[in-house]
């Protein structure tokens, strides 16, 4: 039968969402989105179909061009300054914050295999169906780069419900590995016992692995063996990447030999191909058997070449298992080195101390000055100081593994123990771990630290010998990476939301710091930089920071570690270098640029074309959290997509097929929702608007109907001019009878409301108002809430994406008021609901419900009025409009404010919820008041209320005695906070089942008419 072209086009989709997910290869990036946007992808699916499928690959003259086509690009790991050190440490230390130079140096660089497309994506299905024959073999132990559950199942069932995932999400499994090893480490020390902690990392790992595709083949042959079909297909990928790899590693020989002369291996793994990353995986899996055996750590985890291993009451003393009662044993005074006696106690006979080479050294020189007697005294120099630096490279690789016969080294400037004894402090070990939790957490919070600050505080790392109290005890200043990309993202993630008015401070913070060296070597920043000028649409700086990136490009020398006689490779690796940064320079200011209206962008260079932003922007492999609207890049608008106006301007906008079958990444139901909100709201058509997009989701985005048996919408006709209807939402959420409750204390001024509504003003997006937003977000993740209710319109129109996201991330309930959204002459008041949910117990998605204000208050009308406009619930005769939900354990109904004064209206759910929730803008505090004391008695269910805090009366209460039903009441305050409580569901219905309750009970008796029968429908 074999490979069929659906298989084919599926593998593509794995590609494509592998390659979205990485953020360092963008040559990569840009050739998928150049192999798509050159049409007919259909014709090549067949190409590859046919080639895979062929009886002769070697005969198969396609396969023999795409061979030919395989090259590759290199970036630098390391830019150094060429400037000569100011004599030794002894003689002073001088620390300087100047980077910029005449020249750099490189000595370091990676490779990244440059192969046509229909390579890398036979390449994914080498990942399909060879991958899990490899995963198989791979324990439990490796973290990075695991392979996803529909990945590894895509030979059973192709067709995911959750994208063409190819590996799990590296943030996670890296937190996963690092953070386990710590917490295990923490508990044993905490117990009373001795911990060792051992870090270990390989040298040049992908470089060193010396693979041999006969084990592979033995594998799958292992594996399919009740499969012939299956088997034929395998074999037949794992001959075609054999080839891959033989072509790529002699294209990078002669290099290589300069830029890597320690490397042993002449098959290392090409980084780039997304079947390297299992490879990597599998070659080690018998040494991670041989350590979990062994050694029998209470902790072993390896993330690709990093490891970590865990010992309970370790012993740093020589020979300790066999010793452990000879306390005058001679070894252990005389060998004081602690690492030696670990690994000689744990690792003996799986980490290898390199042999000594002195005396072979020295009868090789023998023979040498033999040989050479007539050589010239310079040659003899030349070669001493070769030998000088192989004993460096010896003395620096003293440890080494061995794996499939072959030597793989460990650095000793790598290798880390850490030893933690029980009859000492402690204090390191749980310093050390709480640094790591308040990173981990860091990346939990949104971000507002960052934007009143200067760029400097976060940049550097000041590094100390001796108290951090005294300037003699600073040694020098390292730049931070990561604190530096956070900044950059704070910054784009407030502006594109915002309204900041320090754009320019923030630019010239990053030209002083992005000067000389720090421009080149953090080049991996470049495309932030690109986002955040692009975004604040600063013309001007883009211009003076490409030009300035690529006149510093040019100075940089290549100066290998060891001499060598090759100039012209040495010239050519550094010409190779300069034109793939410069490449690399162009990719990452293009795939910004393709957010916005690229022929609209001013340059005062010539760029030859701007074919990579147009290729990028086609295939839809820009950055996607950048876009203002989601989905809005799905469609073939050509304006700015980082803003909302693009959207919300535009009618009678719709999907692209094509785009939304290529989708790099799963869309989640509530974007859709999001994207359709405005047409239905236009028809006051809010009552169909779920289900209808429930359909559509299902037709045009995943096909089946997974969705419509999670989330259940149903209408009923209540009676005369009132429509009821029910959301449920299927979750198996397990969690203890009570629900955490959180409200917002926040000031909603009538300014910003007026603002809001009026088209001669803009609405309030300071970042003052965003910062409060976050406080309160952020408070409702530390306070674990389960839902969190502000009130009416608190909530500008262009953040309802973010707050629906918000949701799903964290999965919190957010029920909120949305500031008035205009359109075509209606003033529209929405009440939104985003309700989480998790599918399948694993995968996060949302629910966002959406209602019309069915009674506009008359301050409110009058104001709409006032301004020539029409309010959004009087566009037609229909019904009004009420639904109650089952989320999560608890059954309740939204109600907008003034809603709250009509007596039908509020008690439609009688016996039917067990809270009822009003988000309120309302002076009137004492008339609410009574609203609610009224309501919680009548309906029997707990009641909250999230008024503006200028006027107070935000509340939660209970139908129970006057004494006892106020769980929480708050007036007034400055400053926005959340206030949160727990509600005991359980001990509720139990109460209402009852006909008669006792003295006991806390609460109120029922109402009369209450329908005990109807709390087991809930």
């Amino acid at each position: 039968m074999g490979l069929e072209i659906n298989v084919v086009e599926q593998a593509y989709l794995y590609l494509k969402n592998y390659i979205y997910n990485e953020n360092l290869n963008l040559f990569l990036k840009q050739g998928v989105a150049d192999f798509e946007t050159k049409g007919d992808l259909r014709g090549r699916f067949n190409e590859i179909t046919a080639c895979v499928n062929a009886d002769n690959l070697k005969a198969h003259s396609q396969l023999q061009a795409w061979l030919k086509q395989i090259k590759f690009h290199i970036l630098p790991k390391h830019v150094k300054s060429n400037e000569k050190k100011h004599g030794a440490q002894e003689k002073g230390l001088f620390i300087s914050n100047v980077r910029e130079e005449k020249s750099y140096s490189v000595s370091k660089i990676n490779y990244f295999i440059n192969a046509p497309v229909e390579l890398h994506i036979i390449d994914t299905l080498w990942c399909l169906y060879v991958g899990p024959v490899l995963e198989a073999a791979i324990c439990k132990h490796n973290y990075g780069n695991r392979m996803s559950a529909s990945a590894l199942q895509f030979t059973k069932n192709s067709d995911s419900h959750h994208g063409s995932v190819l590996f799990k999400y590296y943030i996670k499994q890296y937190n996963r590995w690092r953070d386990q090893a710590i917490q295990i480490a923490t508990d044993i020390s905490e117990k009373g016992d001795d911990v060792a902690l051992l870090s270990l990392d390989l040298t040049s790992y992908f470089y060193n692995i010396n693979l041999k595709f006969e084990e592979i083949i033995n594998a799958i042959q292992l594996y399919y063996t009740e499969n012939d079909e299956l088997l034929l297909l395998a074999r037949k990928l794992n001959q075609i990447i054999r080839k891959v790899h033989a072509v790529y590693n002699e294209e990078i020989s002669d290099f290589l030999k300069i830029t890597h002369p320690d490397c042993r291996s002449e098959n290392g793994l090409p980084i780039g191909l997304a079947s390297s990353a299992i490879i990597a995986n599998w070659y080690l899996s018998d040494f991670d058997t041989a350590i979990s055996e062994t050694v029998n750590p209470i902790y072993y985890g390896r993330y690709v070449d990093d490891i970590l291993i865990v010992i309970k009451n370790a012993s740093i003393n020589k020979n300790n298992k066999n010793n452990k009662d000879n306390k005058d044993n001679k070894d252990n005074k005389d060998n004081k080195d602690p690492i030696e006696n670990f690994i000689g106690n744990y690792l003996a006979g799986i980490l290898f101390e390199e042999e000594k080479e002195e005396e072979k050294e020295e009868e090789k020189e023998e023979e040498k000055e033999e040989e050479k007697e007539e050589e010239k005294e310079e040659e003899k120099e030349e070669e001493k100081e070769e030998e000088k630096e192989e004993d460096k490279k010896q003395e620096s690789n003293d440890y080494y593994i061995e794996t499939k016969n072959n030597r793989l080294l460990i650095q000793k400037n790598k290798l880390i123990l850490q030893f933690y004894d029980k009859s000492h402090s402690r204090a390191g070990l749980e310093i050390f771990k709480k640094e790591l939790d308040e990173r981990s957490s860091a990346f939990k919070f949104l971000p507002s630290e960052h934007i009143n600050k200067e760029l400097e505080q976060f940049a550097y790392d000041v590094l100390y010998e001796g108290s951090a109290n005294k300037l003699r005890s600073i040694v020098g200043i390292a730049e931070n990476e990561t604190e530096l990309a956070k900044y950059l993202a704070s910054h784009i993630t407030a502006h594109r939301l915002c309204k900041i008015d320090n754009r320019n401070k923030v630019l010239n913070q990053i030209k002083l710091f992005f000067k000389g060296r720090n421009a080149l070597q953090f080049f991996r920043l470049w495309e932030k930089i690109y986002q955040y000028a692009i975004i604040i649409k600063s013309e001007s700086f883009v211009n003076k920071f490409y030009q300035y990136i690529n006149d510093e490009i040019s100075k940089i020398e290549f100066i290998p570690d060891v001499s060598v006689n090759a100039e012209g490779i040495k010239n050519s690796i550094q010409q190779k270098i300069h034109k793939d940064l410069q490449l690399y320079s162009q990719l990452s200011f293009e795939i910004s640029l393709g957010l916005i209206n690229i022929e609209n962008f001013k340059y005062n260079w010539n760029p030859e074309n701007l074919d990579f932003a147009r290729q990028f922007r086609q295939a839809n492999l820009i950055r996607h959290h950048l876009v203002a609207w989601p989905l809005l890049n799905y469609t073939n608008c050509e304006g700015d997509l980082t803003d909302e106006k693009c959207y919300l301007d535009m009618n009678d906008i719709e999907l692209d097929a094509e785009k939304i079958k290529y989708s790099p990444r799963f869309i989640h139901f509530d974007e859709l929702q999001l994207f359709n909100l405005k047409d239905y709201v236009g028809k006051k058509q809010l009552h169909i608007w779920m289900n209808e997009t429930i359909k559509l989701y299902e037709e045009k985005i995943f096909a089946g109907n997974f969705l419509s048996q999670i989330v259940e919408f149903k209408e009923e006709n209540e009676g005369k001019n009132i429509s009821k209807c029910s959301l449920k939402i299927k979750e198996n959420y397990y969690k203890n009878n009570t629900l955490a409750l959180a409200i917002a204390n926040l000031k909603v001024s009538e300014t910003d409301i007026n603002s809001a509504i009026r088209k001669d003003q803009r609405p309030n997006l300071s970042f003052q108002r965003q910062e409060e937003l976050y406080f309160m977000l952020n408070s409702a993740i530390k306070e674990k809430a389960d839902i969190f209710v502000l009130p009416e319109v608190s909530i500008p129109v262009s953040w309802l994406p973010f707050m629906v996201t918000f949701a799903r991330r964290h999965q919190i309930g957010l029920i909120f008021g949305l500031e008035h959204w205009v359109n075509n002459n209606y003033a529209y008041n929405l009440l939104i609901e985003a309700l989480p949910f998790k599918n399948s117990d694993k995968y996060k998605s949302c629910v966002m419900t959406a209602r019309i204000k069915n009674h506009y208050a008359p301050a409110e009308l009058e104001l709409i009025d006032t301004l020539r406009l029409k309010a959004g619930n009087k566009i037609s005769d229909s019904d009004a409009f009420y639904h109650k939900v089952s989320w999560r354990g608890v059954s309740f109904a939204t109600y907008n404010c003034f809603e709250l004064s009509d007596i039908t209206h509020r008690v439609l759910f009688k016996s039917e919820i067990d809270l009822l929730i009003a988000c309120v803008w309302n002076k009137d505090t004492n008339y609410y008041q009574h609203i609610l004391e009224s309501a919680v008695r009548d309906l029997h269910c707990y009641t909250v209320q999230a008024n503006t805090s200028q006027y107070g009366g935000s509340c939660v209460l209970r139908p129970a005695k006057t004494e006892s039903k106020t769980l929480l009441y708050v007036k007034g305050g400055d400053n926005a906070c959340i206030l949160t409580t727990h509600l005991d569901i359980k001990k509720l219905r139990e109460f209402q089942y009852k006909s008669k309750p006792s003295a006991k009970d806390g609460f109120k008796h029922l109402p009369p008419g209450y329908d005990c029968e109807a709390v087991l429908d809930r």
